[in-house]
């Protein structure tokens, strides 16, 4: 559950008690800074303790993680956090100390990440292949063959996904007939990555023959999608014992 989300309702975590699904709870924190000031300090131990009460006892909830990509956005990429070093440690604060102890006085016995992906804390090379968790996405977002996913030998890659088109049943609730194309206005206003329709088009004529109507275009996109995403998982689960996860987005 991604820390851009929500808190789901409680049927989501009884359903995954029910079928087993295990699941990674991040707190509601992703891709931004967070600069402290004591009501919002309040705010979020007060919302952080209220949602860990109400779901501490299912036993589907692994683990609770500090939040989504931030520690990495200060290390590895430029999200615009810049090099306040007020900032950074309002970081360290929040998230390598409050809301661990805040998760702690609740819940003590379930695991608490400092954040994902994460070396292990303190900007010290969060996305790290040999540490913690790993998010990838060299392939898809730099262009990389499926292949390139056999380079790594990820302990956990938390994110790494390819995307692929809707079904033609979800397009025809909201496409009339001239919509469909996939450069049309409607199409594009309906895709929030700005440019993975043109990475999609990339990847298919890599790997298969131009298709020549609409229906066929989006089914091929989905065939796509699942060869990158098995190319992956493969790779991951044929090295059990060093890589013990993965999550696709």
């Amino acid at each position: 559950m991604w820390g851009g989300g929500y808190f789901c309702e409680d049927y989501f975590y009884d359903l995954c008690d029910e079928y087993g699904l295990i699941v990674w709870q991040d707190l509601l924190f992703a891709c931004g800074v967070y600069r402290l000031h004591e009501d919002f300090v309040q705010n979020v131990i007060a919302e952080t303790k209220d949602n860990v009460r109400r779901l501490r006892h299912h036993a589907s909830i692994a683990l609770w993680c500090g939040n989504n990509e931030l520690e990495w956005g200060w290390s590895g990429w430029d999200m615009g956090f810049g090099n306040k070093l007020t900032d950074k440690a309002n970081y360290i604060k929040l998230f390598e100390w409050l809301l661990p102890e805040t998760v702690k006085s609740v819940d003590p016995d379930r695991f608490y990440w400092l954040a994902s992906p994460s070396s292990g804390g303190s900007f010290d090379d969060p996305n790290d292949q040999n540490r913690g968790d790993v998010h990838y996405w060299d392939v898809w977002h730099r262009l990389k063959h499926f292949t390139e996913y056999r380079k790594y030998y990820f302990r956990f890659c938390s994110e790494f996904g390819f995307q692929s088109f809707p079904s033609v049943k979800t397009i025809n609730t909201f496409a009339k007939e001239e919509d469909k194309n996939i450069f049309s206005p409607v199409m594009e206003n309906h895709q929030k990555n700005g440019g993975a329709n043109g990475l999609i088009l990339y990847y298919l004529s890599a790997n298969f023959r131009y298709p020549s109507k609409f229906d066929t275009l989006i089914y091929v996109s989905q065939i796509l999608q699942a060869e990158a995403i098995r190319y992956g998982v493969e790779h991951w689960r044929s090295n059990r014992g060093r890589c013990m996860g993965s999550l696709y987005w």
